[in-house]
């Protein structure tokens, strides 16, 4: 589904996540956003944290474009 090397995690995240009516997904180390961005449908609220400036820009710009 997104990174090769994360393995089956993304699709049982998903799984967890739609099951959920309010979903809250932490997102640490969210470097530019993939998972916060593909899994927003799912979630009443997404808190992301990234500590490199560069990534953290990037981030910021991707949320922008889409929300």
């Amino acid at each position: 589904m997104m990174l090769s090397h994360e393995g089956n995690v993304p699709t049982i995240l998903l799984k967890a996540l739609k099951n959920r009516k309010e979903a809250v997904l932490v997102d640490v180390g969210a470097h530019q956003g993939a998972y916060a961005l593909a899994f927003s449908p799912h979630c009443s609220l997404i808190i992301t944290i990234e500590a490199h400036p560069r990534n953290f820009e990037i981030l910021k710009r991707n949320f922008n474009i889409i929300f």
